[in-house]
């Protein structure tokens, strides 16, 4: 038998992960690195070669997976895992990866 839970105790965490540490796709990666760089929606359509909208779309996406507001999050996003020890830091391009 399990004991009852008092209100005084501490909430219990839940065991899914937190929504906002979800992974990217590669796609998702790579549009959000040039984002962090400052590009706008047409740039970044034309450096990958995809439709304006197409871009405008995994913006929202990326937005919405990471539960960030707006552009500006996700750049300060970006920059705080580009070049830190961080799980994410997955997020530096292959040729700034001083293993390969």
């Amino acid at each position: 038998m399990r004991p009852s839970r008092r209100a005084t105790d501490p909430p219990r965490t839940p065991l899914a992960p937190d929504p906002t540490r979800r992974r990217l796709t590669a796609r998702e990666r790579e549009i959000a690195l040039l984002v962090g760089d400052g590009l706008k929606d047409a740039a970044i359509a034309k450096c990958l070669g995809l439709a304006a909208t197409t871009t405008r779309s995994y913006i929202r996406q990326i937005l919405q997976r990471l539960g960030l507001k707006d552009r500006g999050e996700l750049v300060a996003w970006v920059a705080a895992r580009r070049h830190s020890g961080h799980p994410e830091a997955g997020l530096r391009r292959a040729r700034d990866d001083p293993s390969g």
